[in-house]
């Protein structure tokens, strides 16, 4: 259903909708599990028309590599340009930090074209990247519950990290994501060694 064009092609366009919308007049007044959903909702079938036409994707990817990989620096650099503009011009510090921006839609999709085909040309770190996107799915439901605790339970009571000048910053965010990222990915290891349990976490 989601494989055919007229649908798939009205789905990226309601998504790309909804991002201008979110990003250049505002965040929409909704529930922010509602929001998140509405600005990613076709991630989800793009996975599922991926994971039906692999061998097909594998040929496209061999095939425009360079052309892809151009692409995604373009649209790598448009997301910066957008995000400075936007900031510019209104101040608005969301504008250049959030992951929401309609040219994240596309470059995210490039760049992983461009690791998909990469790691299909060698067999490096093969089975730690298997690994890793059999877990992915389930890390992407509980990691948002393993940041509010750890910044709730130790970062704000413990720390009271002063974060003023750009390398702090910078250091403190790198280790906040590998924190977080390898308690997500721990915890969904864990879950997924219990019998059948895939059939419930995906």
């Amino acid at each position: 259903f989601f494989a055919k064009k007229i649908i798939l092609t009205m789905l990226l366009l309601a998504e790309v909708f909804f991002l201008t919308q979110d990003y250049f007049y505002g965040p929409f007044s909704i529930g922010n599990a509602l929001r998140v959903t509405l600005l990613s909702f076709v991630m989800f079938p793009l996975g599922m028309i991926a994971s039906h036409h692999e061998e097909k994707m594998l040929s496209f990817t061999k095939k425009y590599f360079f052309i892809l990989l151009s692409a995604t620096l373009f649209t790598m650099l448009a997301v910066f340009a957008q995000g400075w503009y936007l900031y510019t011009t209104t101040r608005y510090p969301q504008a250049i930090y959030s992951q929401y921006q309609p040219f994240v839609l596309p470059y995210t999709l490039l760049l992983a074209a461009i690791f998909f085909s990469y790691f299909s040309m060698h067999d490096m770190y093969k089975k730690i990247i298997m690994r890793l996107s059999t877990l992915s799915f389930f890390v992407f439901f509980i990691h948002v519950a393993i940041i509010y605790t750890f910044w709730g339970w130790v970062i704000e009571p413990v720390f009271h990290l002063s974060r003023e000048t750009l390398l702090t910053q910078l250091g403190f965010d790198v280790f906040f994501f590998v924190f977080v990222a390898g308690v997500s990915f721990l915890i969904a290891d864990l879950i997924h060694r219990i019998p059948r349990i895939s059939k419930i976490t995906g």
